[in-house]
């Protein structure tokens, strides 16, 4: 049973901020506003939970999961004693090698579920998910 839930949804409709006008330089700042983990989903009163970090235009799957590392890592701190797993889910493009067609498809893919106790590294355990994620990644652009 899992616990907690940590999935990332990287979806390409979102909208960047407007850049920001520095009064003094004239010159064009672009601040990036952080990730935020949001609670989406609770079951059976609260005991197993989905946070989700939505994605950006301009990350891709390897840059997107080192961008939010830090965000559920401080998560995962701050639940101890649990079970998580990851969930990314992404839109791939995906070619036909017998026709050339390509085809845009949203792919899922999960890590392991992971014990989150109270000694335990939080950054082994996103690595290790994040590692199992891009095994899988690589799974699927073998198909």
């Amino acid at each position: 049973m899992v616990n907690s839930a940590l999935s990332l949804f990287a979806s390409k409709d979102k909208a960047l901020p407007q850049p920001v006008y520095g009064e003094q330089q004239h010159k064009l700042e672009y601040k990036e506003p952080p990730f935020v983990l949001i609670k989406s989903n609770s079951a059976l009163k609260d005991f197993a939970e989905q946070y989700t970090i939505d994605g950006r235009p301009r990350y891709d799957l390897e840059s997107f999961l080192k961008a939010v590392k830090e965000v559920v890592t401080n998560k995962l701190q701050s639940h101890r004693q649990t079970k998580v797993k990851m969930i990314l889910k992404c839109m791939m493009k995906q070619t036909n090698i017998a026709t050339g067609e390509e085809t845009i498809v949203e792919a899922v893919f999960h890590s392991g579920v992971e014990i989150n106790l109270e000694g335990s590294d939080v950054n082994d355990i996103y690595d290790g998910m994040v590692e199992k994620v891009l095994d899988n990644l690589s799974n699927f652009q073998r198909r």
